[in-house]
């Protein structure tokens, strides 16, 4: 549980409660977030649930997010899904694929947008990763996703125009520092 009380704005608090449940190779997940936008806005909530299976070669997992009164202005809610898979390959490559929906906001035709992301991940030793991916990103009229989030980062291309349907090539490192500070 997270609790992150008013910053200077009255009514603005945040809190966050997040269960899982894990056995063997499946694992459930579920979230509840309210955000406060101020004494004259609603309330942002977010719902999530999530699910995955890792049989050792391979990996599936999904999930289903609900937000309700987004940026404080009520009834615009949206739901969004993604699935995804992973494939190892040998000891240290992996292949992965993920598809997202967003679908419209409610009473906003034209504003939904859908994702396509794959790449490859090479296990150099067990602390460094190298990877390459390409997104592609559809959206309708009305939406202006990027296509360098959920693990593209979130820098880069300012004010996306509505209707443009953006992709992105990422080639990157990744370094765990693991100190074993807390024996585990």
């Amino acid at each position: 549980m997270t609790y992150v009380p008013d910053q200077g704005v009255n009514d603005a608090n945040a809190y966050i409660g997040k269960a899982e449940y894990v056995t063997g190779g499946i694992k459930l997940g579920g979230v509840y977030a309210n955000f406060g936008n101020g004494a004259s806005k609603s309330d942002t909530k977010v719902a999530a649930m999530t699910a995955s299976y890792d049989a050792g070669a391979f990996s599936v997992g999904g999930g289903w997010q609900r937000e309700t009164d987004i940026g404080g202005t009520s009834n615009k809610d949206r739901d969004k899904y993604t699935l995804g898979t992973a494939v190892k390959l040998g000891d240290s490559g992996t292949i992965k694929a993920q598809y997202s929906k967003s679908n419209d906001l409610s009473n906003a035709s034209n504003t939904s947008a859908d994702q396509w992301a794959v790449g490859y991940d090479h296990a150099w030793d067990k602390n460094t990763t190298l990877y390459v991916a390409y997104a592609k990103t559809n959206n309708d009229a009305g939406a202006s996703y990027t296509s360098y989030n959920y693990g593209h980062g979130d820098q880069g291309v300012t004010g996306l125009v509505a209707g443009n349907s953006p992709s992105a090539i990422s080639i990157g490192l990744v370094y765990k520092f693991d100190w074993g500070v807390l024996n585990r």
